[in-house]
């Protein structure tokens, strides 16, 4: 993902803003990579919701949500 001045994604044609909510929960253009950690999540007995995805600790959990966002084009 382009840095640009905008706060919107660049993604699609929506205007919505471009934040770690939108990328996780909402951003169409992420759909399968969404549905990829949501079944990992899912397997490993994790809420798909904002609070228990970034407090997690299970090592593999935090490198399929860091690929997750890599995935997205955000630098981590």
């Amino acid at each position: 993902m382009s840095l640009n001045d905008s706060p919107h994604c660049t993604l699609h044609n929506d205007p919505m803003v471009c934040d770690i909510n939108h990328l996780l929960f909402i951003c169409p253009s992420f759909s399968i990579d969404r549905h990829h950690l949501l079944s990992l999540l899912y397997s490993s007995n994790i809420p798909f919701d904002f609070i228990s995805i970034l407090s997690n600790n299970q090592k593999n959990i935090i490198i399929n949500i860091l690929s997750f966002f890599n995935h997205s084009g955000f630098l981590i």
